[in-house]
């Protein structure tokens, strides 16, 4: 029992996140305090959760971990942001997911999630890999949640799961207690995710050009959305709002998502043509384009002011 109490323990000092809530494994959020006794039921017979990272920190928010997601069979992409991280004396660790990889950073204190998100990103531009799910993915979860991140090791106590395990160098399976000590003693310092973060540049946003391609699926992008933005593309303006006014809040919330802008386009244009507001105009498309440049630009310069 002691020895189960010590790796319960050093789960939640890696793994800890918001107190007021937790993910559900099938999706969802559940609106009940992260107890021990949710890790340890995660850890044995479930059920098995997620945590969101953010938490308030200094007028901010803050988090102990990060974890960037490769969502396909991209063992040598993980690998190489581990060196990217190594090359700062950070130790990250890889993780088997069902479709591919989580790669985590874990901190021996809390740091503002922007340092740890642009850490990711720095990690990401080293290696040329396009960062498509960094978590945190916001640097301040605003009046919300956030994100939360599903955690290895599901049933771990029992039994090694059939996935969502950390791997060794030689690809092997990591047993739960022999990562947490590992885990445990070589966390990385604010200092050391400042020094990667610092290297971190944001990209140029540069203007949309007319007749702009979007060889991207919206139904894709549909898929990735939570519930609110995919409601506002299905449903369209809330009662008493204009249909331009709904577009604008829609192309906030999938910034805030972490759309990328030429996606944002993809379902803008959509939404358009679903409500009627620009689409049967000859300059359609440069209204949405403004939108989105409009909206992504403001959120470069709130970000980096």
């Amino acid at each position: 029992m002691e020895r189960e109490q010590v790796i319960v323990d050093g789960f939640i000092q890696l793994f800890r996140g918001r107190g007021d809530a937790y993910g559900s494994w099938d999706g969802g959020c559940i609106r009940e305090e992260l107890t021990r006794e949710t890790f340890y039921h995660h850890l044995t017979e479930g059920p098995y959760i997620g945590v969101y990272p953010l938490v308030p920190f200094q007028k901010e928010w803050g988090c102990v971990w990060g974890c960037t997601d490769i969502d396909v069979d991209d063992l040598d992409a993980a690998r190489n942001l581990q060196m990217a991280f190594s090359v700062k004396n950070i130790v990250a660790w890889i993780e088997k997911t069902r479709k591919g990889y989580h790669v985590w950073v874990f901190t021996d204190n809390l740091v503002p999630a922007a340092t740890m998100r642009r850490a990711f990103l720095a990690a990401h531009q080293a290696i040329n890999y396009p960062a498509k799910e960094v978590n945190p993915k916001q640097e301040s979860a605003g009046s919300g949640l956030g994100n939360y991140v599903r955690l290895p090791y599901y049933g771990g106590l029992i039994a090694m799961p059939e996935n969502r395990f950390i791997i060794n160098e030689s690809n092997k399976p990591i047993p739960l207690e022999t990562f947490i000590e590992l885990a445990t003693h070589t966390m990385a310092t604010r200092e050391q995710l400042d020094s990667i973060a610092s290297l971190w540049k944001p990209p140029e946003i540069k203007p949309f050009m007319n007749g702009i391609e979007v060889p991207i699926s919206v139904q894709h992008i549909l898929s990735r959305l939570q519930s609110l933005p995919y409601v506002i593309w299905r449903d369209g303006p809330f009662d008493g709002q204009d249909r331009s006014t709904a577009l604008f809040r829609l192309s906030h919330i999938l910034r805030e998502t972490g759309i990328e802008p030429n996606e944002a386009f993809a379902v803008l244009k959509s939404a358009d043509e679903r409500w009627g507001k620009f689409h049967l105009r000859h300059d359609g498309d440069k209204e949405l384009i403004k939108i989105v440049e409009r909206t992504y630009s403001i959120a470069f310069v709130e970000q980096n002011d």
